[in-house]
Order: structure tokens, then sequence, then C-alpha cells
């Protein structure tokens, strides 16, 4: 089988090449960009304010966040 021009082999190994070369450069791979877009607040499903306030009060009850963070946090909360 040819290796020439539209055979499947010298596409496939031209697409690697191109990736590789691509990833070794300082512009993420688009995986990478949709994944950090999915993260990103916009795409986050609203949350109610009283459901944002419950979720403060148990970091609280478990240590996880201190007495100022969980004021500053409710009051952020309760601002939006």
């Amino acid at each position: 089988m040819p290796n020439g021009p539209g055979s499947g082999k010298s596409e496939a190994a031209c697409v690697r090449i191109c990736l590789s070369a691509f990833r070794q450069t300082d512009n993420p791979p688009q995986e990478d960009l949709a994944y950090r877009a999915m993260q990103s607040a916009a795409f986050a499903p609203a949350v109610s304010r009283e459901h944002r306030l419950a979720e403060l009060d148990d970091l609280h009850r478990r240590g996880l966040i201190t007495d100022d963070e969980r004021r500053d946090a409710r009051a952020e909360a309760l601002r939006a």
C-alpha cells in the first residue's frame, strides 16, 4: 500500500507530527482550553442564594473555612 498523498498512513503521521509540534509550543492544546472553559464560572450552574449560604455554613461547621472567611463570603453572597 503506498504512502503517497491521500493515503491514511501519511495523513495520520502528519497529524501526529503537527500535534507533537503544537504541544511543544507555548500554545496550550485545544483540549486544555476546552477543559478550562468548562471549569469557568460562565458554565457553572446557577446556585441559589439560600444554597450558597447553606454551603458556607457547612464549610464552616466542618472547619474548612474560618469565621472571617465565612462572614466575608456570606456578605458577598448576600450582595449578589
